[in-house]
């Protein structure tokens, strides 16, 4: 008995392995996968010790054998939706598709193709491999209909028709009960109760104001979860609280509810010990629960980040942020190497200091809340200052830029498409600016969408508007009015985001000019000079020793991009170093520029490493 599990996460190739037992981290194994973006789905031979991964993001399929970490693979699969179902008694592993191939059959030892099929349509979806039976159930998503597959033959035995409460039978998710022939189906917010010739036995509705996310049948204890999230409401975007509740499985009546987490997606019952656990991606984090009572989700941390860099006066602390890496900051002191940790609110996301590099500003992303630390002569939190919106929800970052000289902070939201100013010592918000015709919602996802930039000279807001290539200019001094559209569109911000997808504004007022990305526009037209960066995307700070600009990009050498930083004579734009700093993945590297100590402070995200 192994008791472990496996938890991978998107953006890092390792898989961490719990102790079924202690519940302690006791592992990581390498996937044979990149830092970039994959959405992997995990599956286990329990009997031969074989790991799956499904990377839906890219379409491959890889297994590791965990008595010796060999990695088979990768092999391109068709599917992107990670359904899987693993058949012990022969080594094998099931995949549906809403692509051609629908449905395909791979050797767990080789990861050989055995067999493919579209017979039973683009519907193809959720599979439950009955080892009593030896059959696979295939449930048609777009039908009332599930296929019953014989592994041996490769033929569908039959098809059983089935009634469905809703929706033409549009489902999403199949459970079974080997022990009675039930079926356990999901039906938009509905669960229907199906017996073995395909009536409905009973149909479980959850509250109009949640969604599935999830459900299972724990053959132990005979009982149904259902994992969900509230809708969103109040003018979120996203819902976000997630419940699980629990039913008997015979009657289909509920037995208990917990509330707990925020966006809870997946579980995985573990038999042996009697526990579910839910991982909690947005929070790092992943949810221990008994079966024994379903009293309590306990919170099990896996994993930090380093999203910003930021460096106070003097150079004398360091101040990162890890939203992801479970919504807490970090104070580093450099002369003393110590630490302290501190946390403001969900998902601290971006952090700014003011000019003087003596006030500390964390805008808690999705609490829609401003907190405000002093940093002499100890950091202390004056003030914490609702934004006077929707709670944020979705992975469209806002952006946030501190005023020089009017106590203001600018905050852009892209799920909204508002800016909201605050006056920080006065704990008031001046002015909420809706961006007419943005595209507001879930929509495009990531950061980067709405960009902002103060200009004290001229007190002027610029916005750069990513998605429809646009720079917004609005008057302090005027109320904030629009004064000004600029049509950006010459510019190859696709090819720029390669390199850098926030903080593409950077002002240097002394010499009036604008970069936007790499591009040099002149501040009081707002028109493009001609001029670029030689190297390099974005910059992130100026060095008057030097009268150099720090750039930060990527580089490609050959078939290798690489992430760099540059060295920019602010006179001619030209490169005066470029230092590489290794192969460039989805997140990009953040920076902290100490002029007084000639250091360079380089945060990389993923690995939570400074």
């Amino acid at each position: 008995m192994r008791n472990k599990v496996y938890v991978s996460g998107i953006l890092t190739p390792g898989i961490a392995v719990l102790d079924g037992k202690t519940e302690l981290w006791s592992d990581t194994i390498d996937s044979g996968m990149g830092e970039d973006y994959s959405l992997k789905y995990l599956y286990i031979d329990s009997l031969k010790n074989y790991l799956y991964i499904i990377d839906g993001s890219n379409k491959f399929l890889r297994r590791i054998d965990l008595n010796n970490d060999e990695i088979i693979g990768p092999v391109p699969i068709s599917s992107k939706s990670g359904i899987a179902a693993v058949d012990t008694k022969r080594g094998r592993i099931y995949i549906s598709s809403r692509l051609s191939p629908h449905f395909s059959v791979y050797d767990g030892k080789t990861l050989n193709l055995l067999y493919k099929t579209d017979e039973m349509g683009e519907g193809t979806g959720d599979l439950f491999y009955d080892d009593k039976n030896d059959v696979l159930y295939v449930l048609d998503f777009l039908n009332p209909i599930i296929y019953v597959f014989d592994p041996s033959t490769f033929k569908v035995k039959y098809k059983l028709d089935f009634d469905a409460s809703c929706c033409g039978g549009n489902s999403k998710e199949l459970q079974f009960d080997q022990e009675t022939g039930t079926f356990y189906i999901l039906v938009a917010r509905h669960v229907d109760i199906i017996s073995a010739t395909g009536k409905i036995i009973k149909t479980i509705d959850i509250s109009e104001d949640r969604d599935i996310e999830k459900i299972t049948f724990e053959p132990e204890s005979r009982k149904l979860l259902i994992l969900s999230l509230d809708r969103a409401n109040d003018g979120e975007v996203s819902g976000v609280g997630g419940h699980l509740e629990v039913y008997e499985a015979g009657t289909g009546k509920k037995t208990t509810e917990l509330s707990f987490g925020k966006k809870p997606h997946r579980f995985t019952v573990n038999s042996f010990n009697n526990k579910i656990y839910v991982p909690n991606a947005d929070a790092s984090v992943l949810w221990s629960i008994s079966t024994d009572t379903y009293g309590t989700a306990n919170p099990i941390r896996l994993g930090d980040s380093v999203e910003g860099v930021l460096l106070s006066k003097n150079g004398d602390k360091i101040y990162m942020n890890s939203r992801l890496g479970g919504s807490y900051l970090m104070e580093y002191d450099i002369k003393g190497g110590t630490y302290e940790t501190f946390t403001s609110g969900t998902w601290p996301i971006p952090i700014r200091l003011d000019s003087k590099g003596e006030n500390l500003f964390v805008l808690n992303a999705w609490d829609s809340t401003l907190s405000v630390y002093s940093l002499y002569p100890k950091r202390k939190l004056i003030s914490t200052i609702p934004l006077g919106i929707a709670n944020g929800t979705t992975d469209r970052l806002p952006d946030m830029t501190v005023g020089v000289g009017n106590n203001i902070v600018y905050i852009g939201y892209p799920e909204f498409g508002r800016i909201i100013a605050i006056d920080w010592k006065n704990n008031s918000i001046i002015k909420t600016i809706v961006i007419n015709g943005f595209q507001r919602g879930e929509q495009s996802g990531g950061p980067g969408d709405l960009q902002l930039a103060f200009d004290s000279k001229n007190q002027k807001l610029i916005v750069l508007w990513t998605q429809d290539a646009k720079l917004l200019i609005f008057d302090a001094n005027r109320n904030y009015n629009l004064t000004r559209e600029v049509d950006i569109a010459s510019i190859n911000l696709k090819k720029v985001k390669e390199g850098a997808n926030v903080d593409l504004l950077f002002i240097d007022s002394d010499k009036n000019r604008l970069f936007v990305g790499p591009y040099e526009f002149n501040l009081d037209t707002y028109q493009m000079t001609g001029r670029s960066l030689q190297e390099g995307q974005r910059i992130f700070a100026y060095d008057p020793l030097e009268n150099a600009y720090w750039a930060s990009g990527v580089k490609h050498d050959g078939k290798i991009q690489n992430d760099i930083v540059s060295i920019i004579d602010s006179e001619t734009l030209k490169a005066k170093h470029v230092e590489i700093l290794g192969q460039s993945h989805t997140t990009k590297p953040s920076f902290a520029f100490d002029q007084n100590n000639r250091k360079l402070y380089v945060g990389h995200m993923t690995k939570a490493l400074l």
